[in-house]
């Protein structure tokens, strides 16, 4: 058994050894050509994407010291530890001036519905969620001061109305 293996090792490192010369050749032509068919690399231009910017950061800060500072020492903030008035968890726009009374020893009256239900005010009284106070009663509107937090912490006082809502 070992004599045939020893032939069949022989045969095949002498088949290995015969000159290919077809072969050989083959591999030169070969060559050949693929040298000289070689294209020029293509080079790709490359996209660039905008840069992105962010928007602008508002003027303020929320948390900065000295506007935390302003808020607590501002003399004419609005009274918070108040028990807050029935009309004052609405927004105005919610609210309605439907009517008044106006009688010669009492200040005016007015009538105010909301949710489905008609409330009575008077000069003094509080509406709408921005501290406002009823400072006039008119037949046409009802006159309100509000007080808003500006973006400093400092409170502002500003005018608003709620004019009378023909049915």
């Amino acid at each position: 058994m070992n004599k045939y293996l020893l032939w069949a090792c022989l045969f095949t490192v002498g088949a290995c050894s015969e000159t290919n010369e077809d072969l050989q050749n083959w591999m030169n032509e070969t060559s050949q050509q693929a040298k000289t068919n070689l294209a020029k690399p293509q080079y790709t231009k490359l996209n660039l994407q905008p840069s992105y910017t962010p928007p602008p950061q508002p003027r303020y800060n929320m948390f900065d010291p000295a506007r935390l500072k302003a808020g607590i020492q501002s003399t004419d903030a609005p009274d918070t530890n108040r028990p807050k008035e029935v009309l004052e968890e609405l927004p105005l726009e919610k609210l309605r001036y439907v009517g008044m009374i106006n009688s010669k020893d009492r200040s005016p009256s007015a009538f105010i519905e909301a949710n489905g239900h008609v409330y009575t005010v008077k000069i003094g009284n509080y509406l709408g969620q921005d501290y406002g106070r009823i400072i006039a009663i008119t037949s046409d509107e009802i006159i309100l001061n509000e007080s808003i937090e500006d973006a400093t912490g400092r409170w502002i006082d500003r005018k608003n109305s709620l004019p009378l809502q023909a049915n």
